[in-house]
């Protein structure tokens, strides 16, 4: 991630890998919803981008070690069934 900020090539390759992430997580929520899902529903992404947010900040406390990898995947989890 730091290396991305001076390398253009490295960006690019972050940041292609989290628009597939984000389109991921925005067709297997459509998909739990049902074949009713609008394409167009602008909630599914904004329910994405909220998620994969949240992953990437349980992370970061993961790997620093101020929480439990199981804490970090329960609360996720948690906040999945939520939505």
């Amino acid at each position: 991630m730091a290396k991305s900020i001076n390398d253009d090539a490295v960006r690019q390759v972050l940041a292609e890998a989290r628009r597939g992430a984000e389109e991921e997580c925005v067709r297997l929520i459509r998909a739990a919803r049902g074949a009713g899902a609008d394409a167009g529903d602008p909630a599914a992404l904004d329910q994405a981008r909220r998620l994969l947010a949240l992953a990437d900040g349980l992370t970061l406390r993961v790997l620093v070690g101020d929480l439990e990898a199981a804490e970090a995947v329960a609360m996720l989890e948690a906040e999945v069934d939520r939505a």
